[in-house]
């Protein structure tokens, strides 16, 4: 019993380590991702990630091919510390001119060793409207070895040894665009007193005339004048004169007095 406990345990070891080892390789497959969400129509920042495969050999130079299923524009790859880089470019089947075809990063040091892993950015314009894109790499040892992930991973089957690194694209949100939006249009306020000849005030301008509150200007004609409760009335020139009127009390205020005068001495005896 003790036995067949024995060999129990020793397989299962062998068996955790044997998936763990499966595992670790997969993980360390050549890929592709983006920080986020790649979506149709709007621009991304590609991020390959090599890895070390061999313990007794350096990754010196990295080619990826950009995909073949589609044109990729704006092609930008960004540089990377102990890395040089080169492009080379062909003809456009969806798009005018010429596009980037192959990008190739060549190490300026040891490369990477042991299980050192390198992220290579890449900027690209507008992705197309696909579900997938695909990145044939290639990846080249110092021993002389030449690794190409090129082998197509389809959806429902076993992941091959050196699949192609892809990317699943989703498609845009309806209404979703990368161009610019434009203003709405502004209904213009209608201000009947304002000539056509005038120039139109500003949108917010034209509206706090529109509502001519106390404190606000008024249009009217071709000048701007205060409201009428601000409005500074001019009585020089419609001022009646006062003088009648106080030559006229003066006068009323000496007949009364000679009045009471007189008939006062009337009364005397």
């Amino acid at each position: 019993m003790k036995h067949k406990l024995t060999r129990w345990i020793g397989a299962t070891i062998t068996g955790v380590a044997i998936g763990l080892a499966i595992a670790a390789t997969a993980s360390a497959h050549v890929h592709v991702e983006v920080d986020g969400e790649a979506i149709a129509g709007q621009p991304v920042e590609l991020l390959f990630e090599i890895p070390n495969e061999r313990d007794d050999a350096a990754t010196m130079t990295i080619e990826v091919r950009m995909p073949i299923e589609a044109d990729l524009t704006d092609v930008v790859p960004a540089e990377v510390e102990g890395w040089t880089i080169t492009t080379t470019t062909r003809p456009g089947t969806t798009v005018d001119g010429d596009v980037i075809d192959t990008i190739r990063w060549d190490t300026t040091g040891p490369g990477l060793v042991g299980e050192e892993s390198v992220t290579l950015p890449v900027a690209v314009g507008p992705l197309p409207a696909v579900e997938f894109l695909t990145f044939p790499t290639v990846q080249i040892y110092d021993s002389g070895e030449t690794v190409r992930w090129i082998e197509p991973a389809p959806a429902g089957e076993p992941e091959p040894d050196l699949p192609v690194p892809t990317l699943a694209i989703t498609a845009a949100a309806p209404g979703d665009t990368t161009a610019p939006t434009e203003p709405e249009p502004t209904a213009a306020i209608a201000t009947p007193s304002t000539p056509a000849s005038e120039p139109t005030a500003p949108p917010t301008e034209t509206a706090v005339i529109a509502t001519a509150p106390s404190d606000t200007a008024v249009t009217t004609g071709s000048e701007v004048s205060a409201p009428p409760t601000t409005v500074a009335v001019d009585d020089d020139d419609d001022e009646t004169p006062l003088w009648p009127f106080v030559l006229g009390g003066i006068l009323l205020f000496v007949v009364v007095v000679v009045a009471i005068a007189a008939a006062r001495r009337r009364r005397s005896p």
